[in-house]
């Protein structure tokens, strides 16, 4: 089955259902879109990282 078969298909599914939920088939992935949310979530992973590091928190003593 081809994506766009499949795609026909789950759209006459969804559309069956009567939920209001429309399903669009793009043939080019976006790929801006999941560039700058990478590019964010590096971002995010570097700012928390820098931020453990100049404040570490206290390790429970165990005895």
């Amino acid at each position: 089955m081809n994506p766009e078969t499949f795609c026909e298909h789950i759209r006459r599914q969804v559309e069956g259902a009567n939920r209001g939920i429309v399903l669009q088939y793009l043939r080019k992935p976006r790929i801006r879109l999941i560039y700058k949310e990478a590019r964010e979530t590096a971002e995010q992973y570097r700012k928390r990282r820098a931020r453990m590091c100049r404040n570490p928190k206290p390790r429970k003593q165990t005895r």
